[in-house]
């Protein structure tokens, strides 16, 4: 709870118990003491290979000093909306380091290491901003491609399968005509040497 006396800080109560305010001049604005979730709004950055995703992020946070963080960003709002800005620049900044490929396979990377750089350069800027609060945990939830680039993939995907497709039947196709010369050719010899052999036949009788 915090107390404030003619919109000045004069007071921070951080234990239960029955306290008392002096009527009209002081007022009690409450924070929360507990570990607060923010699910970060996903974004689009580019790989260092130059690939455009959609990143989507979480984090948990604390406030760690409620008088600075009234002062420096006023309510919990503000405060996650610091966050965002803070995270995305920082996010943007260290994925665009790592390839496609070593994003989207966790065997080829290191994004484990990645949301932890990502957390301390985090906590970094607040404390140097004074802005009172603190970065429990960020993790990744998830990893997409732009729906622009979605299709794009799909297309590619479709051209891809209509190719081999169509190579399967072109090979198809040859093989068959391989088939039908070979089971001519040795119907034409069996006719050759069936008509010889009557030949033969028709002499000797």
């Amino acid at each position: 709870a915090v107390i404030k006396q003619f919109g000045k800080i004069v007071k921070i109560i951080d234990q239960e118990g029955l306290k008392m305010k002096v009527p009209f001049t002081q007022s009690v604005s409450k924070l929360p003491k507990h570990v607060l979730f923010y699910d970060v709004p996903a974004t689009e950055i580019n790989t260092f290979d130059k690939k455009r995703i959609l990143v989507d992020y979480y984090t948990l946070w604390k406030i760690t000093d409620p008088v600075q963080m009234l002062e420096a960003l006023k309510t919990i709002d503000a405060a996650e909306a610091r966050l965002s800005d803070i995270m995305y620049s920082s996010v943007r900044n260290e994925l665009g380091k790592l390839e496609y490929g070593q994003i989207i396979n966790p065997s080829d990377n290191n994004r484990g290491s990645v949301d932890l750089v990502v957390q301390e350069d985090i906590n970094k800027i607040l404390e140097k901003n004074l802005n009172g609060i603190q970065i429990v945990d960020i993790q990744m939830k998830r990893i997409d491609l732009p729906e622009s680039n979605e299709q794009s993939v799909y297309k590619r995907m479709i051209s891809e399968r209509a190719s081999k497709a169509q190579e399967y039947l072109s090979q198809g196709d040859a093989e068959k005509t391989k088939i039908m010369a070979n089971a001519d050719r040795e119907v034409a010899e069996l006719i050759a040497k069936t008509s010889s052999r009557a030949q033969e036949i028709i002499g000797e009788g």
